[in-house]
Parts: C-alpha cells; structure tokens; sequence
C-alpha cells in the first residue's frame, strides 16, 4: 500500500503541478494582453494631446491675428484720431487769427 500512496501523491503532485503551468501560462497571457492594451491606450493618449496641442496652436494664431488685426485698426483709429485733432487746432487757431485781425481793423475804424 505505500507504493500505492507515493504513486497518488505523485499524480495528485503531477496533477498539481500541471494545474500550476495552466495557470501561470494564462497569467502570462493576460499579463501580455494588459501590456498591449496600455500601449494602445498610451498611444490613442498621445494622439488626442498631439491633436490637442495642435487645435490650441490653431487657437493661438487666430487669437495672435485676431490681436494684430484689432492693434492695426486702432493704431490707424489713433493717428486718424491724431489728424483731426491737429486739423481742429489749426483751424481754431486761424479763427482767433481772422477773429484778431477782425477786431483790430475793428479798433482801427472807432
């Protein structure tokens, strides 16, 4: 009966054994399909940030040319601006010139 015993322990340890390959070579493969699947989810993380980045690089320039676009204009609105109010003065003062000369051939005549 020993014999017997030692040879049930060595199936039931062969048995074991088996059962623990079994179970390290599905371990194994799920461990190299989580692998690959966070490659594929670094690697679509990636994509939308470069997409991201590139959408607010888009965003940037218009803003950047929206910016220059509205500094041009009011740059043009100030030296407008600038020109006739220069216009304005010149004219008040030929006004107090003509009002002047009128005044003095005024006093010239009393």
């Amino acid at each position: 009966m020993g014999s017997e015993t030692k040879k049930d322990e060595l199936r039931l340890v062969q048995i074991e054994n088996r059962q623990l390959k079994e179970t390290i070579s599905t371990l194994r493969q799920v461990l190299e399909k989580t692998e690959i699947k966070n490659k594929e989810n670094i690697q679509t993380a990636l994509v939308v940030a470069g997409n991201e980045i590139e959408q607010l690089k888009a965003t940037i320039r218009t803003l950047r040319d929206t910016l220059e676009s509205g500094k041009a204009v009011f740059e043009d609105k100030i030296q407008a601006l600038g020109r006739s109010t220069s216009d304005e003065i010149n004219q008040l003062q030929q006004t107090i010139v003509n009002l002047r000369q009128q005044l003095e051939n005024r006093d010239d005549k009393h």
